[in-house]
Formats: structure tokens, C-alpha cells, sequence
């Protein structure tokens, strides 16, 4: 059941902190009873560790971009994480190398992966709710968020991922 702002009116995402539209704070919101049962209700009210989280695939940023195609290619990613010292900096999608190198991305090949990753992607705790990690990405328009705790990077949620638990399907 969606929380509604006080300040704007706008449906949000039961237990997001801010408004999506406004950005007014709705922790002090209480959250509404749902009487919503089954499994598809139990597992959506389960945090993102629940989905068993693999081990991340990171690159460093200053690797070439070269080596960063050849490890989204024989991994069959669509992102891999750009870690620096052990903290997430950026992550670099193939949506990033089509849309920043394009059709020209062979003369991109020797850039540093910090050239063309996204820097600063918004990331989630491993408790937050999966609903809230799915609002996150339609509103971001990302189909990936990196779970990261204690600027530790813990692993990689994507839409598929929650689908494919959901519907019961391995990888």
C-alpha cells in the first residue's frame, strides 16, 4: 500500500524516507497495514539480502576500458562495479559505453574505465526493502543497483534478479 505525501500528494513506495516527487520526508509517516498475504506479499516485504547477493564483479578505475569489455563480455554482464581502495566509485553498463563511446568505441579501448563509468551511482543497504529497490530503479531508470554497507560494496540487485526469485526460476 503506497504512502501518500502530506506535502504534495503523491504516492510513494510503502517505507521510503522522502517523497519521490517532492523530496519531503515521510519517516515520520506511519506506515499503512496491508493485509495483502501469500508468498509473492512475504517475499516483497523481505530486505534486498534476502535474495542472496553474489560477489560483486569489479574493476579497477584506472583499468582500460579494453579490459572492462572483455569481462562484461565473458561474464555475459551488464555492468561491472569500479571499486577504488575498497569503496565503490562508479559503475560502468554497456549502456554506458554505447551511449558515452558509441559506434567509435574501438579508438575508447585504451581510456581509463573512469573515463566512461558512472560515477556515484546510487546505491541501497542490504535491509532495505526489495519494493524499494524496484521504485529505485524505475524512478532512476536503471535496471541495476549496487547493495553497498559501510562503503563496503556487498553485491549487485537487478530487476531480473528479484523476478527470477520471485517466480521460482534459477539462474
Amino acid at each position: 500500500m503506497p504512502t501518500i505525501c502530506p506535502s504534495c500528494g503523491t504516492r510513494n513506495l510503502e517505507g521510503a524516507d522522502t517523497c519521490s516527487h517532492c523530496g519531503a520526508a515521510l519517516t515520520h509517516m506511519d506506515l499503512p497495514v496491508t493485509d495483502a498475504a501469500g508468498p509473492d506479499a512475504k517475499f516483497l516485504r523481505q530486505p534486498l539480502s534476502a535474495l542472496g547477493l553474489a560477489q560483486p564483479v569489479t574493476i579497477a578505475p584506472d583499468r582500460p576500458l579494453e579490459e572492462a569489455v572483455r569481462i562484461i563480455a565473458d561474464k555475459k554482464l551488464d555492468l561491472i562495479n569500479v571499486v577504488e581502495n575498497g569503496r565503490l566509485i562508479g559503475v560502468l553498463s554497456v549502456r554506458d559505453i554505447l551511449s558515452r563511446a558509441g559506434v567509435n568505441y574501438l579508438a575508447h579501448l585504451g581510456q581509463p574505465v573512469s573515463a566512461l563509468m558512472t560515477p556515484s551511482p546510487v546505491t541501497l543497504p542490504p535491509d532495505a526493502p526489495i519494493p524499494f529497490a524496484l521504485n529505485k530503479m524505475d524512478i532512476g531508470g536503471y535496471r541495476h543497483v549496487p547493495i553497498v554497507e559501510d562503503d563496503r560494496l556487498l553485491g549487485l540487485v537487478s530487476a531480473h534478479d528479484v523476478l527470477r526469485e520471485l517466480t521460482g526460476k534459477a539462474k
